[in-house]
């Protein structure tokens, strides 16, 4: 589908081509899913970072914004129904004039120096994309803080708490988040664009192409945005199910970067716990009591460890914890069952690394 020109925008189209010296480095592109409170922030944010950095702003929506802010080029497909978040950001490559693509979801907005130091860690480390991490904005209510919590806790990310709070040096990555990831635009370009109508775990899919072409993929602590969370507990599970799910139809078409023992953890966790339940009742086996004393032992020695970084969210936080990652074990599980959840791209269809000079 072509890109209609928003008559909204307020800024000259470009195709791509060779760079000219007004060209901006950067191009951000924001794929918009609705307009609201959160969208509404990003947009205004990415738009201020012209006066710190040669940015332009690209926003991809379904149909056009009414009183949308100056300083934005819009571009809006028509689609009647949800475009994917890949596809839009396709859409939006196709009009960029950077040398550096800057994807950042419409429910977060970048900090200060976010270009800045993205492509300082991308000549630091000599890749071809960085990302960072998506934290909790402050002001958010406890329902969001709860649900961050979760993310942010060594047990709720266990080794990908750094997708979500700054932690650890500057270092080689094999995935990288959708909503803080910057890259060359050749290397987008190379690949074929993200190709995707994945509406969720569409970055691991990109990446792995990347990273199969032979580029490399960074992680930058100080590059940061704010990434507003889903309120526990439906439409934090609605998301993290959703995940999940993606997750266990990667590890079906074998996915590299899918194929990790930690993504089998809470799968393995939701089919014993029922198994463990009906062990509990049989007698001679464990006493209820005994079962309710140990429960209680862990979430309290949960709590108290979780306060310390999350205050008082982190009383609630061993439910909050059980919830999650039951839900995405039993929505991994389905994954892996599920025969298609894209009809455009195999995301292993490349066999062998390959790079284009």
């Amino acid at each position: 589908m072509a890109p209609q020109r928003d008559p909204l925008d307020n800024t000259e189209t470009s195709q791509t081509g060779p760079r000219s010296q007004n060209d901006p480095v950067v191009s951000i592109i924001i794929p918009l899913h609705r307009w609201n409170e959160h969208s509404a922030c990003s947009v205004s944010r990415c738009i201020e970072l012209r006066q710190h950095a040669s940015v332009e702003v690209i926003v991809i929506s379904d149909q056009p914004i009414e009183k949308a802010p100056l300083g934005a080029k819009w571009l809006v497909t028509g689609a009647t129904g949800d475009t994917s978040p890949a596809l839009k950001r396709d859409l939006g490559a196709s009009v960029a004039r950077g040398t550096f693509l800057a994807y950042i979801d419409d429910d977060a907005y970048p900090d200060t120096h976010w270009i800045d130091r993205a492509l300082a860690a991308i000549e630091s480390l000599e890749v071809d994309g960085v990302g960072g991490p998506g934290v909790t904005p402050n002001g958010s209510n406890w329902r969001e803080r709860l649900g961050g919590a979760v993310y942010c806790s060594i047990l709720g990310s266990g080794p990908f708490r750094s997708r979500f709070t700054p932690l650890g040096a500057p270092r080689m990555m094999n995935e990288l988040p959708a909503y803080n990831f910057i890259v060359k635009r050749d290397c987008i370009e190379k690949i074929g664009g993200w190709n995707s109508s994945f509406y969720g775990g569409e970055d691991t899919a990109v990446c792995t192409q990347l990273r199969l072409h032979g580029y490399k993929l960074g992680y930058s602590p100080a590059t940061i945005v704010y990434h507003f969370r889903r309120e526990m507990f439906r439409p934090h599970l609605r998301q993290v199910g959703n995940v999940g799910r993606h997750r266990g139809y990667f590890v079906r078409k074998r996915d590299p970067s899918s194929l990790r023992a930690t993504f089998f953890v809470p799968s393995i966790i939701a089919l014993c716990l029922p198994i463990a339940g009906v062990l509990t009742v049989i007698e001679g086996v464990a006493h209820p009591f005994v079962t309710l004393l140990v429960v209680g032992c862990i979430w309290i020695v949960v709590a108290l460890t979780s306060v310390r970084e999350a205050g008082f969210t982190g009383l609630a936080l061993p439910i909050a914890l059980a919830a999650h990652h039951l839900w995405y074990g039993v929505n991994f599980i389905r994954g892996l069952f599920t025969k298609s959840l894209d009809a455009n791209r195999d995301i292993v269809a490349l066999k062998t690394p390959l790079r284009s000079d």
